[in-house]
């Protein structure tokens, strides 16, 4: 009879912390590309129903290349994942005077929010705040065929230019990132702000 009892015990728990903590390994991922493209920002919602779009913003999607560890095994239509190697350093400038106070080749992170690729932001959405909290570069939700998922993938979020410059016209921006491993990628898009 103890060993009876010992045994369902022994069975209740595995079953229990398997249905209640059993769960998908993350699986982790890296940026292998990066391109920056001008983007159409009409559909862009505000987290916050007091936020409003400025007049004359203007976004810049980002296009990240990701790519799930080759060697993670299976994957099933559930994951989770997080990037192995997130964004330490994001700096982005203008290569002619934006302002009087961003002259030439003057960080602009403070002029622009972040969106999510949906094109969700709202006040909280700064640079910085992404930054500290790893939200650059985040993993899709990911379906699809196993094989689908060792292939690189992309994944966009947005830049959203809240203040506008001194003169309009033709601007070339600058975008300039950083990993923790000490990687290092940059792209330049054009934007014609009018």
């Amino acid at each position: 009879m103890r060993n009876r009892c010992f045994f369902i015990f022994i069975l209740c728990v595995t079953l229990f912390s398997c249905f209640c903590g059993c769960k998908d390994p993350d699986l982790p991922y890296k940026v292998i590309g990066f391109n920056t493209f001008n983007a159409d920002n009409t559909h862009f919602v505000t987290a916050n129903a007091g936020d409003t779009l400025a007049a004359k913003s203007y976004a810049i999607r980002l296009e990240y290349m990701l790519q799930i560890d080759p060697s993670s095994g299976d994957i099933n239509d559930d994951i989770n994942c997080h990037l192995s190697n997130h964004i330490t350093a994001f700096n982005i400038y203008s290569l002619t005077a934006f302002d009087a106070a961003r002259p030439a080749h003057s960080s602009l992170n403070d002029y622009f929010l972040y969106a999510d690729r949906s094109g969700t932001y709202n006040g909280n959405s700064t640079i910085p705040n992404m930054l500290s909290n790893h939200s650059m570069a985040a993993c899709p939700s990911l379906s699809g065929p196993d094989n689908d998922h060792k292939r690189p993938f992309p994944s966009s979020d947005y830049l959203v230019l809240m203040f506008p410059p001194d003169s309009l016209g033709t601007r070339d921006f600058i975008i300039d990132l950083q990993f923790a491993d000490h990687t290092k990628m940059s792209d330049t898009v054009t934007i014609n702000l009018y």
